[in-house]
């Protein structure tokens, strides 16, 4: 299965949707790196928030402000991870602010995880 990256220019607040074919489970993903303001009653392991159902999305929505470059999320749990709940997140910076480097030729979003020898599908 690919693992879409996300992408997302930098306005006030973010919005990460679920997919179906990323989570059809009831993962916690966590997003490494970024910090989760005004949103940290959506993020926690199993059991403490509620679980996303089979078949249906669920919109996170975070402020990131100042925060731009390349995180990857990944669920709290290693079963959801070896299903293929991961994958990269991509935040650019604001058209009026400029950055102090050129634009890069390419952008790719390389994952690299474990090898998987069981079906936990």
């Amino acid at each position: 299965m690919a693992h879409p990256s996300i992408s997302y220019l930098l306005l006030y607040f973010v919005g990460c949707c679920s997919l179906e074919s990323i989570i059809a489970f009831p993962p916690t993903p966590y997003r490494n790196g970024i910090q989760q303001r005004r949103n940290s009653f959506e993020d926690g392991v199993f059991g403490t928030t509620c679980p996303i159902p089979p078949g249906k999305n669920f919109t996170y929505i975070l402020q990131v402000k100042d925060q731009i470059g390349s995180f990857y999320y990944f669920p709290s749990l290693a079963f959801h991870k070896a299903a293929g709940g991961f994958g990269g997140i991509r935040i650019l910076s604001r058209p009026r602010i400029p950055v102090p480097f050129p634009d890069p030729a390419g952008d790719y979003t390389v994952l690299i995880g474990d090898w998987y020898k069981s079906n936990h599908t």
